[in-house]
């Protein structure tokens, strides 16, 4: 049995594209709503094939100075 996908919802999605092309995935990415110069979240993801992911991909409405976002380590990585 294959594994399963690794979920990457509401990951950022230069960290969700990461994870799913390490994972030996091919990402495709589609874009709901207009852009925002913040940050692009995945806020969906669905299997088109066995090796292709398609991810939505959405922006944050305001940038919040309280979060600090940290990258995800290599480590948690392989995790998967």
């Amino acid at each position: 049995m294959a594994e399963p996908v690794p979920d990457v919802e509401c990951y950022l999605l230069s960290e969700a594209c990461r994870i799913l092309q390490q994972a030996g995935y091919q990402v495709a990415v589609i874009t709901s709503g207009s852009s925002r110069p913040y940050r692009a979240r995945v806020l969906r993801q669905r299997q088109l094939s066995e090796s292709m992911i398609e991810l939505t991909q959405g922006f944050e409405f305001y940038q919040d100075p309280s979060i600090n976002e940290k990258e995800v380590t290599d480590r948690a990585v392989q995790d998967f």
